[in-house]
């Protein structure tokens, strides 16, 4: 994973954490990457948006349908692997603003 930016966040006390990350992809198409978030949880909701139009999915930024788009399917209660549905070319560079809300 190429993380640019990443971080954990809320209070100690929270029963709700979210993880950001700025992800490089280093896959080829139709491959699956796994995210660390470390959360303690599979109970998760992702975002995630594709920079810049990297992925020649868009060109202002948009973001990504979870489901139709994209999919996350959870490993541990801190990763899950993201892959891309058919319509989406991810190559080695393109990047991705993740973030994940997990419920302890």
């Amino acid at each position: 994973m190429g993380a640019d930016i990443e971080g954990v966040g809320a209070d100690s006390n929270s029963a709700v954490k979210y993880y950001t990350v700025t992800h490089t992809w280093t896959s080829g198409s139709g491959d699956e990457e796994t995210i660390t978030h470390n959360l303690g949880t599979k109970k998760l909701i992702v975002s995630c948006k594709d920079i810049g139009g990297s992925s020649g999915y868009s060109d202002n930024d948009n973001q990504m349908d979870i489901g139709n788009d994209t999919f996350v399917r959870p490993l541990t209660d801190n990763s899950f692997d993201l892959g891309f549905g058919s319509g989406v070319n991810a190559a080695n560079g393109d990047q991705f603003l993740i973030t994940v809300i997990g419920v302890v």
